[in-house]
């Protein structure tokens, strides 16, 4: 997935510990993920009017026409139902496998697509059958063929102009309501059942995107959170032993975090490697969790420089440079800007409570209970 770059300058007095050398690349801090999905929002405006011009077409032709069977269907007609049918499917798929049953179930717009899929399948079906019936010789037409296909396209027609209608209004009206792309991997996690994570799927589908390539094809799975596992930072250290995602959620709604490519461990050094980098939800400092989970993920990679830390932990903090630093009991932390990412502070005033802290293994490697 290709994204562009933003500069974000950054100074700082603070010390950092030595963890790697200099290397000969340079990395820009502040990659932007959001572009990508904002490169794309004007074609899915264009495709959602397009659908939307498309269904309007359908409606009128099956309304002001006297023979409504479908053997009659003019060439245009037939290619919009099968255009129209087969986005409305791939996004119904791509929905189910990117937010999974339990989200999908739970959104309304969702489950009428899947109604107007289903009712679309239907019509295929009967259409098939019908047609197949005109092709043998003497045989007659399926019997009652064309009045089940005139009473699905008067229910179709309107139910898919309704939802498109709806799908175009919201991408006009919030650009990041715009469904997980194609080119996305989907939601890597594998969540405990009824856990619910601050981290949206289409937050962890981008943040997959960056990581390592031999990383982007594993699952996650929840490695550590407090409200599961008890606040003890020598079971978080027990429960993970691979690259891990770190997600933290401050009182004041910021969300944040970082990709650790070792597992954290008791170490007096520091250790880790220049894959490492931190994130910040754009726009999520003082708003509600609900308008958290939308907001898109701003990457700060390590920049290669040399003499500052990248992972540090032992019995009473884990940190990721001075980015960010979590406390011994998962309820306080700190944020500063950080050299080591060229990243800025990340909660309002350094200092911040946490609300929710996760940490998900990605890939192989044991996961104790």
């Amino acid at each position: 997935m290709k994204v562009g770059l933003t500069e974000r300058g950054t100074s700082n007095g603070q010390h950092e510990d030595k963890v790697f050398d200099s290397y000969d690349d340079t990395v820009k801090p502040g990659r932007l993920m959001s572009s990508s999905l904002l490169g794309t929002v004007h074609r899915y405006k264009v495709y959602c009017a397009a659908c939307l011009a498309l269904s309007a077409a359908l409606l009128s032709a099956t309304l002001v026409r006297n023979d409504a069977g479908t053997g009659q269907l003019r060439l245009w007609e037939e290619v919009c139902d099968v255009f129209l049918g087969v986005m409305l499917c791939g996004e119904v798929v791509l929905a189910w496998r990117s937010k999974g049953l339990q989200h999908f179930t739970q959104d309304t717009w969702r489950l009428g697509d899947a109604l107007i899929v289903a009712l679309t399948l239907v019509c295929a079906v009967v259409l098939i059958v019908q047609r197949r019936a005109l092709a043998v010789e003497g045989l007659c037409a399926f019997e009652g063929a064309d009045a089940v296909l005139l009473g699905i396209r008067f229910a179709l027609q309107p139910m898919r102009l309704v939802a498109v209608a709806s799908k175009t209004a919201r991408a006009v009206r919030d650009p990041q309501e715009l469904p997980v792309q194609s080119d996305l991997l989907g939601d890597p996690r594998r969540p405990p059942r009824n856990f619910e994570s601050v981290l949206s799927a289409t937050q962890a589908a981008l943040l997959r995107e960056e990581l390592p390539a031999h990383l982007r094809f594993q699952d996650w799975r929840l490695a550590y959170a407090p409200q599961l596992h008890g606040v003890s930072m020598r079971t978080f250290f027990r429960r993970q032993a691979g690259a891990n995602v770190i997600v933290v959620q401050d009182s004041h709604g910021g969300l944040f975090g970082g990709f650790a490519p070792e597992p954290w461990r008791l170490q007096a050094s520091s250790y880790g490697s220049r894959e490492a980098f931190v994130f910040k939800a754009i726009g999520a400092t003082d708003c509600s969790e609900e308008m958290a989970s939308e907001s898109i993920p701003q990457v700060f990679r390590a920049l290669g420089e040399a003499g500052l830390v990248l992972q540090h932990s032992d019995l009473h903090h884990l940190r990721l440079g001075d980015a960010i630093s979590v406390s011994e009991d998962f309820l306080h932390g700190t944020s500063r800007d950080c050299q080591t990412f060229g990243s800025p502070t990340f909660a309002q005033s350094g200092d911040f409570v946490i609300q929710h802290f996760e940490c998900w293994q990605v890939g192989g490697g044991r996961l104790d209970v």
